[in-house]
C-alpha cells in the first residue's frame, strides 16, 4: 500500500471514529432504564426521579419521573430521549427495615449517579448514595474522568468498612437478593448505618458520612469508631432471617451469605479475615527481616491463636533476573506454633531484591507475610556482560555530559585562555545568550544521561532493590548538581516518558529533594574505597551532599560529611594536579575513565581519569566551611596541607580567605569546582568582571518553547 493510500485510510478512520464519538456524546438517544431501589427494598408506589446531567455533571434541565412497580423495589422508564449518558437517579419512599424486620415508619431518599453508556440496569442503594458527592468532587475539582473517579471512590468507600476487596464491581449492580459477596457487603453496610436509628436520623447520618468522604475519601476517627461499634453489634443471623422472610412473603426465595464475613471484627481494616467473632489472629512480630550478606538461621515470632501453614514452599524464591537481581535463598520450617525458623543462604549478588515468606490459616482465608531483605555482597560479580555494558553506557553518558560542563566552566571562570576556536572564546569573554549552541548541547547531553538512570531507579523500586535505587540516585544527584551549578533553575524530571511531569526547581529546592536519598546512600554503601563506579563507597554521596550543603550555606552539615571523608584514611593529596588524576591516584574519590583524544585532555588536563570528586577538593571545601563557621586556624591548617603537598609556601591565618581563593584556582581549575566556589563566596562578579545575572547560564531558547522559564537577564526573542 502506498503512503498516499495509507494516509487516506487514516483520514477516513479518524473521521469515522470522530463521528462515532459525536454520535455517542452529543446526539440525542433513546434509553430504557430499569433497576431496583433497595435499603431493604423500597415499597410499591415510591417515586424515582431521573435527571439528565451534562459532561461536567451539571443538570441540563431535562428530568423524568416514574414509580416503583412492586415491593421488591423494581422500576423502569422506557423510551426516554437524552443527549447525555450521565444521569442522577433519586428515589424517595418507605422501605423494608432489615434490622427490625418491619416496614419503615418514615421515608428516606437514596440517590445514584450513573453513566448509561456503561449499562442501563441501575440499582439505587446505600452505596450508590454515599459515593455520589465524592464522585462529583473527584470529577469536578480533581479533574478525573468518570471511570477513574468511580474506581477511586468505590475503593475509598468500601475500604472505610474493610470491604475493599469487593470494590471492583459497580455499586449500581449490587442487590441484596443476589446471594453474592457483593450483596453481603451491601446488606452489612446498609444495616450498620441503620442500626439504632430512626429514618430521620438515618438521613442525617448518611449526609454526615457523605460530607466526610467528600473531602479526601476517608472517614473521621469518630465515624470509624461509630461504624465499628454499630457493625459489631449487628445480629447478623436475625438480619439474614428478616430478609429471607420478607422475600418469601413476596413469593421469592433468596439466599443471604454469612454476614459475619463482612464485618471487620478485629479492626485490622479487612472484614472477613477472622473466624467467627474476632477470635482469629495471625501475624509476624515484624514486617521485614533484615539479613546480612552472610545469611544465617533466624527465628521469627508468630502471633497466632490458630494453626497455620507455610504457604510459600521452599526454593520457590530461586531465580535469575536479567539485570543482576537475586532473591534471598531460604528454607522455612515451623519450629513450634509460636516461631517460624528461616535458614537463609549467603547473598548471591550485589543487587539483592526482597522475597516474602507467607503463612496462612489452614483454610487459606487469612495470611501473614514476612519480607526478607538481604544485604548485597559487594564482592560478588555485578551481573552478566550485557548488564555490565548497560552500566558502562550510563557512565559514558555521564562522561559526555561532564566533558561539556567542565570545558564551559573552565573557560567561563577564565582559568584557561588556550581556546582554539570561537566557541570557547565566547565563554571566556562571557558573551553567552540563549541561542548559544554549546550551551544547548551541554543541556541536551545532561538530560540524555538521566533517563537510563531513572529507568534503573524504577526497576529497583519495583523489585525492592534498595541498593540499586541508592546507586542510581547517587549518580543522578551528581548530574543534577552540575546542572544546578551552571543553570540554577533546572527542570527535575521524575519519570521517563513523553508525559512525565517536569518541575523547574531552584538550586536550594532541588538539593533538598536529594538530601534524604543521599543520606540513605551513605548508610547503604560500603565504607571503604572500591573500583566499582556504580556501587561506590560512602564517600561519593558524602561528597555530593556536602557540595550541595555548601552551595546552600549549610556549612556545619557539610563539614560533618567532609570530616568523615578526611578521617576515612583512604586518601592522600598527590604532588600535582596531573598525578591527582592518574590511574593510581590516591586522591580520587569518584572519577570517570578519560578519553585521551577528548577536548578536555587536549585543552585542560592530560590525564587517565576525569575527576568528579578529589581529596584536594574535599580538604579545601572543609577549609571553606571552617572559615564560615569561625575557625580560621583550622582552615589555615587544611589549606597548608594542600599547599605543602603541592610544593607551595604556607600561609598564615591573616590572609586565609585570599589564600583559599588562590589555592582553589591553582589546584582545582578545570575540575568543575572553581566557578561554584566564586559564586557562593560572592567573588564571581569582581574576579570575572561579570554582572550578577551572568553567574548562571542562559536556558537554551528551544527549552522555553516547552514551558521552561528563562533565567533572569537573558532575552527571549
Amino acid at each position: 500500500m502506498t503512503r498516499t493510500n495509507i494516509l487516506s485510510l487514516l483520514i477516513v478512520l479518524t473521521f469515522f471514529f470522530s463521528c462515532s464519538d459525536d454520535e455517542k456524546n452529543n446526539k440525542p438517544r433513546e434509553w430504557n432504564i430499569q433497576g431496583k431501589v433497595e435499603k431493604g427494598p423500597f415499597v410499591k408506589g415510591s417515586t424515582v426521579d431521573i435527571q439528565e446531567l451534562n459532561e461536567s455533571l451539571s443538570p441540563t434541565g431535562r428530568s423524568f419521573t416514574t414509580t416503583i412497580i412492586d415491593d421488591e423495589g423494581n422500576f423502569n422508564l422506557n423510551n426516554i430521549t437524552l443527549e447525555s449518558p450521565y444521569v442522577l437517579l433519586k428515589a424517595e419512599g418507605y422501605f423494608f427495615n432489615e434490622v427490625n424486620g418491619d416496614l419503615s415508619n418514615g421515608q428516606i431518599t437514596l440517590q445514584a449517579l450513573s453513566d448509561l453508556s456503561d449499562g442501563t440496569s441501575i440499582n439505587i442503594n446505600i452505596l450508590t448514595h454515599l459515593k455520589k458527592d465524592r464522585l462529583i468532587q473527584l470529577i469536578k475539582q480533581d479533574k478525573l474522568s468518570y471511570k477513574e473517579a468511580n474506581t477511586q471512590v468505590q475503593k475509598e468507600l468500601l475500604t472505610s468498612f474493610g470491604l475493599q476487596k469487593y470494590a471492583e464491581k459497580e455499586f449500581n449492580t449490587y442487590s441484596i437478593t443476589a446471594g453474592t459477596n457483593e450483596s453481603g457487603a451491601l446488606i452489612v453496610v446498609s444495616a450498620t448505618l441503620l442500626n439504632g436509628k430512626s429514618e430521620a436520623k438515618l438521613t442525617e447520618y448518611m449526609a454526615s458520612i457523605s460530607e466526610d468522604l467528600k473531602v479526601d475519601g476517608k472517614l473521621s476517627d469518630q465515624h470509624k469508631e461509630d461504624i465499628w461499634d454499630k457493625s459489631t453489634q449487628l445480629n447478623v443471623t436475625s438480619i439474614a432471617n428478616n430478609i429471607v422472610e420478607r422475600y418469601k412473603s413476596l413469593n421469592k426465595d433468596v439466599n443471604v451469605p454469612d454476614l459475619s464475613y463482612f464485618i471487620d471484627w478485629d479492626r485490622d481494616g479487612i472484614a472477613g479475615n477472622e473466624f467467627g467473632v474476632g477470635n482469629k489472629d495471625l501475624s509476624f512480630e515484624m514486617d521485614t527481616l533484615k539479613v546480612g550478606k552472610e545469611g544465617g538461621i533466624f527465628k521469627v515470632k508468630v502471633n497466632s491463636q490458630i494453626k497455620y501453614k507455610v504457604f510459600k514452599m521452599d526454593n520457590i524464591s530461586e531465580g535469575t533476573y536479567d539485570w543482576g537481581l537475586r532473591k534471598p535463598e531460604f528454607k522455612s520450617t515451623i519450629s513450634d506454633n509460636d516461631y517460624l525458623e528461616l535458614t537463609i543462604e549467603p547473598a548471591k549478588s550485589i543487587l539483592m531484591t526482597t522475597d516474602n515468606v507467607i503463612i496462612t490459616s489452614l483454610d487459606e482465608q487469612t495470611s501473614a507475610t514476612l519480607c526478607i531483605a538481604q544485604e548485597g555482597d559487594f564482592n560478588k560479580e555485578i551481573a552478566s556482560n550485557d548488564v555490565k555494558n548497560l552500566y558502562a553506557n550510563i557512565l559514558l553518558g555521564m562522561r559526555n555530559s561532564f566533558y561539556q560542563n567542565y570545558l564551559m566552566e573552565a573557560f567561563y571562570s577564565q582559568s584557561f585562555n588556550n581556546y582554539e576556536n570561537k566557541a570557547w572564546e565566547v565563554f571566556f569573554n562571557h558573551e553567552l545568550d540563549s541561542y548559544n549552541s554549546t550551551v544547548a548541547q551541554a543541556w541536551e547531553l545532561a538530560y540524555k544521561a538521566l533517563p537510563i538512570m531513572r529507568t534503573y531507579k524504577q526497576l529497583s523500586e519495583q523489585n525492592n532493590v534498595e541498593l540499586g535505587l541508592a546507586a542510581f540516585t547517587n549518580l543522578e544527584a551528581i548530574v543534577y548538581y552540575q546542572l544546578a551549578i551552571l543553570w540554577s533553575n533546572v527542570p527535575y524530571v521524575k519519570d521517563n516518558g513523553i508525559d512525565a511531569p517536569i518541575n523547574q526547581m531552584k538550586e536550594k529546592d532541588l538539593f533538598a529533594l536529594f538530601e534524604d536519598q543521599l543520606l540513605r546512600c551513605i548508610e547503604l554503601f560500603p565504607a571503604k574505597k572500591n573500583n566499582n563506579l556504580i556501587f561506590v563507597s560512602k564517600d561519593t554521596p558524602r561528597a555530593v551532599l556536602a557540595k550541595m550543603y555548601i552551595q546552600t550555606g549549610e556549612y556545619t552539615k557539610a563539614l560533618g560529611l567532609l570530616n568523615d571523608i578526611i578521617n576515612n584514611g583512604d586518601y592522600n593529596i598527590e604532588p600535582s594536579r596531573e598525578k591527582a588524576c592518574g590511574s593510581n591516584s590516591q586522591e580520587l574519590i569518584f572519577s570517570l575513565i578519560q578519553d585521551g583524544n577528548s577536548d578536555y585532555c587536549n585543552l585542560i588536563l592530560k590525564s587517565d581519569r576525569l575527576p568528579v570528586f578529589t581529596y584536594t577538593d574535599i580538604v579545601l571545601s572543609a577549609a571553606e566551611c571552617e572559615i564560615h563557621t569561625g575557625n580560621k586556624s583550622k582552615a589555615t591548617d587544611l589549606i597548608n596541607t594542600v599547599r605543602n603537598k603541592r610544593g607551595k609556601e604556607s600561609i598564615n591565618t591573616d590572609n586565609v580567605e585570599t589564600a583559599l581563593t588562590t589555592t582553589w584556582e591553582e589546584e582545582l581549575k578545570g575540575f568543575f569546582s572553581y566557578f561554584a566556589y566564586l559564586k557562593r563566596n560572592n567573588l564571581a562578579e569582581s574576579k570575572l568582571n561579570i554582572e550578577t545575572y551572568q553567574k548562571i547560564f542562559p536556558i537554551p531558547e528551544r527549552e522555553t518553547y516547552f514551558g521552561i522559564n528563562q533565567n533572569p537577564g537573558y532575552l527571549t526573542k
